[in-house]
């Protein structure tokens, strides 16, 4: 299997749709557990990212890594839907990537681990304003509001939404979690009354277990 995973990695890197997307399959066939996979691709992405960061790759780059990873999860999150049936069920979370950021592969990864993790997901999608994040949290009620933020252009609009919650007095009902490629400890620490996400989809969904426990 190790073998398989390293071939995984290589394709993903290399931009190889074909060679990727049989590995990824072969690897199902031959009982590799899903969320390990998706480990391995997510810290593919990180590493394409922090090359783009750094000037190393370009837009172009990143937009093949990003279809790349959603053809990925369209073979993956069938088989994590099957095991999460049998996962004890957590807390309600409202998610959504905030208004300017029509981003959604880092979304899409944590809303399938936090389900597969047993939280009940409500997805607000991409753009979403401060007042669809304030209504949804008032008429689901969720332990958790999730905010996604991709791009730093976009940063404002979370502290947006995060005031609004504060001038509604809605924090102490529920936790704000921010998270995305804007997003760092120090900034998250900097908006008060909020929590850190995690660099992934897996760090997010162990620090909403923490949240929430």
């Amino acid at each position: 299997m190790e073998e398989l995973f390293s071939k995984i990695k290589e394709a993903f890197m290399e931009y190889e749709d074909e060679e990727l997307l049989d590995c990824v399959r072969q690897a199902l066939e031959e009982g590799a557990d899903p969320l390990e996979i998706i480990s391995l691709l997510s810290k593919s992405l990180e590493e394409i990212g922090a090359a783009f960061a750094a000037g190393e790759l370009f837009l172009p780059d990143m937009v093949m890594a990003g279809d790349q990873m959603e053809e990925c999860m369209e073979i993956l999150t069938p088989a994590m839907s099957a095991r999460s049936e049998d996962v004890p069920k957590l807390a309600k979370v409202v998610l959504g990537t905030v208004a300017g950021d029509i981003h959604d592969i880092g979304k899409n990864m944590v809303k399938t681990m936090l389900t597969v993790s047993g939280f009940e997901v409500i997805d607000l999608g991409t753009d979403a304003s401060a007042a669809q994040f304030y209504a949804s949290a008032v008429s689901e009620k969720p332990a958790v509001v999730a905010l996604s933020s991709c791009m730093t252009t976009t940063i404002p609009s979370m502290i947006d939404t995060i005031e609004l919650f504060k001038s509604k007095g809605l924090l102490d009902k529920l936790k704000i979690v921010v998270g995305g490629g804007s997003m760092n400890p120090e900034l998250a620490e900097s908006f008060g009354s909020c929590t850190y996400g995690g660099r992934n989809a897996f760090e997010a969904a162990q620090i909403l277990k923490t949240v929430v426990a």
